[in-house]
């Protein structure tokens, strides 16, 4: 803002010292009359040239950046979401697991993975059983049979 001010200045200032040049050397009469009329459309455009070098940003563009920036937020804000859901998913399938372990006499800790697909179903890639090696086997059997999770999925952490 500052250079365009400085650019109205300098040319205003210059364009009326030669306006005052030309009109003190144009005689009395209608030719003065034409001269300061001149002089007056030249200062004019003097001010007015520098305010049309202003380049203000487009509507388009300014709702362009609007609307990115609101996309950008929406996938945030449904990555937190899934990621959320997923938390508490994983939580709430160890927490069920270990505890209908636990009321079979099977005494464990559980971890699992979980992973979403593009239709945001949870899709179970991994369980971790933290047992004695002698119960693995017949822990191993009951998450498959009741939580219909294949065997390879189930893996033995010894503890």
């Amino acid at each position: 803002m500052n250079g365009i001010l400085k650019a109205i200045i300098i040319s205003v200032t210059i364009s009326s010292l030669f306006g005052c040049i030309v009109l003190s050397l144009v005689p009395d009469g209608v030719m003065k009359e034409i001269a300061k009329f001149t002089v007056g459309l030249f200062i004019a455009n003097a001010l007015f040239t520098p305010i049309t070098q202003i380049k203000f940003p487009s509507i388009e563009s300014i709702f362009m950046k609007n609307d990115s920036k609101i996309q950008t937020e929406i996938e945030d804000a449904k990555k937190q979401s899934n990621e959320i859901m997923l938390e508490i998913s994983n939580q709430n399938l160890c927490d069920n697991i270990a505890e209908n372990l636990k009321n079979q006499g099977y005494t464990c800790d559980i971890k699992a993975e979980l992973s979403l697909d593009e239709d945001n179903n949870i899709n179970i890639d991994s369980i971790y059983v933290y047992s004695d090696i002698n119960d693995y086997s017949k822990i191993s059997e009951f998450i498959k049979s009741n939580y219909q999770i294949a065997k390879e999925n189930i893996k033995h952490v010894e503890t």
